[in-house]
C-alpha cells in the first residue's frame, strides 16, 4: 500500500461534496483493498467535522460572515436547513441515515452543519456522522466493485 495513495484518499474524502463518494472509488482504483479504501475515506471525511461544527455554532457566526467564505457557508447552511426536519425528527438515527446515503448534498459536511444548527451535541453528532461515513463508504465500495466487475 503506497502512502501517496492513502494520502490521496484521505485528502479527497475531506473535500465537501466529494467525501467518501469520490474517495472510495479512487482508493480502489489505486489498488487499496475495499476495506482500506473505506477506512481511509471515512477517516478523511471526518477531518473537517469538529472545526465545521463549531464554525456553525453561535460562537462561530463571525467566521462564516467573512466575504471569502460567506457564499460557501450560505450554500451549506441552506442545504442543512432543508434537510433539518428529517434529522431533527430522528435525531442521532436521522443524522446517521442522512450521512450514510451517498447522494449529492448529503454526507459529512452537510450533516455536520445540520447537527450544529439543530443543537445536536458534538459527541452524539460525531458518533452518528462517523458511523454514517463508514456506511456510506461501504455502499460506495459495493457499487464500485460491481461496476468494476462489469
Amino acid at each position: 500500500m503506497e502512502l501517496s495513495s492513502v494520502l490521496q484518499v484521505i485528502g479527497v474524502a475531506a473535500l465537501p461534496v466529494v467525501e467518501t463518494r469520490g474517495a472510495v472509488p479512487i482508493g480502489i482504483l489505486k489498488g487499496l483493498t475495499p476495506a482500506y479504501a473505506i477506512l481511509f475515506a471515512a477517516a478523511g471525511s471526518l477531518l473537517p467535522v469538529i472545526p465545521l461544527y463549531y464554525v456553525f455554532s453561535p460562537v462561530g457566526g463571525k467566521i462564516r460572515n467573512l466575504p471569502v467564505l460567506s457564499k460557501v457557508f450560505t450554500i451549506l447552511e441552506n442545504n442543512a436547513r432543508k434537510k433539518g426536519d428529517a434529522i431533527q425528527k430522528w435525531e442521532s438515527l436521522g443524522l446517521f441515515l442522512f450521512v450514510a446515503v451517498p447522494l449529492p448534498m448529503t454526507g459529512v459536511w452537510t450533516g455536520t452543519v445540520a447537527a450544529s444548527l439543530l443543537g445536536i451535541r458534538i459527541g452524539y453528532a460525531l458518533v452518528s456522522i462517523s458511523l454514517g461515513s463508514l456506511a456510506s463508504g461501504m455502499i460506495v465500495a459495493m457499487i464500485t466493485n460491481g461496476v468494476l466487475a462489469l
